[in-house]
């Protein structure tokens, strides 16, 4: 990919040759010619006189500031520059659309145009799969769950029965969307009833490794930021930030019980 074309796709103002072909991107110790890096900390700064990368993403330079041996990408916020670069030489691996033979789709579930069911899928009854959504192999949709249109639902999720994911929506490996939470009524003689529990998620990202909204009794609960892995986010989260991630062992709490945010990195 040439240099200019990069730059006008992450916004950048082009200082050198343009004509370079990019390959891949690295961090400023690392590159290769050929790659992108960045500075984002300018205690990096004076690795720039070492680097061979062939373009470097800087931020606003300052007085002293040692120059680049390449070309630069000048922007505000060289960090986010750089991630979206990454993301331009991701492999994204689509696969190709339609209903694995190997799965197993109920009568009466609604598949939309353009999904792609891999093998071991199970689809219950009345559910419905919007489009161009792709379902990765032994991931269980239950019995009349909807999955909105342009998901990315990896292996081995479950999405329980009457569960509404949104549009938009990443569910990574492992992940439980509809599993109770705490939603019991406790009767006079102390025994306790099991109360139903709805769930929605839209332009939601949740993480591997079990990362499992639970319910309260008759709510719904809307995750619009990314949760990483083993996250358990009850009914009514509190919003602390807005555009936040909660990463690494972080029950979220409901309106009714103070959050946990122990052992919890946040990043706004």
């Amino acid at each position: 990919m040439k240099l200019r074309d990069i730059a006008e796709r992450l916004q950048c103002r082009l200082e050198g040759d343009g004509e370079v072909d990019i390959v891949g991107v690295a961090g400023i110790q690392q590159a290769q010619p050929g790659d992108l890096t960045f500075v984002a900390n300018r205690r990096y700064l004076p690795e720039l006189s070492t680097t061979r990368a062939s373009a470097v993403i800087l931020g606003p330079a300052k007085a002293g500031d040692p120059g680049a041996p390449c070309a630069v990408l000048h922007t505000d916020d060289p960090y986010s520059a750089f991630a979206r670069a990454v993301s331009l030489f991701a492999t994204v691996v689509r696969p190709a659309a339609g209903i694995d033979r190997l799965s197993a789709v109920a009568d009466g579930a609604s598949i939309g145009a353009g999904v792609s069911i891999g093998p071991f899928v199970t689809v219950g009854a009345g559910a419905a799969i919007g489009a161009r959504t792709i379902i990765f192999p032994n991931v269980v949709i239950g019995a009349g769950a909807q999955v909105g249109e342009d998901c990315v639902i990896h292996p081995q999720v479950s999405i329980r029965e009457g569960v509404v994911v949104g549009h938009r929506v990443t569910l990574h490996d492992g992940v439980v969307i509809g599993s109770d939470g705490f939603g019991f009524a406790q009767r006079p003689d102390g025994s306790h009833d099991r109360s139903p529990f709805c769930w929605t998620g839209v332009n939601a990202e949740t993480g591997s490794k079990n990362g499992a909204p639970d319910h309260l009794p008759g709510r719904k609960a809307a995750i619009h930021r990314q949760l990483e892995n083993n996250v358990n986010a009850l009914a009514l989260v509190h919003e602390p930030s807005d555009h936040a991630l909660y990463i690494i062992e972080c029950p979220v709490g409901c309106r009714h019980q103070r959050p946990s945010f122990a052992n919890t990195v946040r990043l706004d």
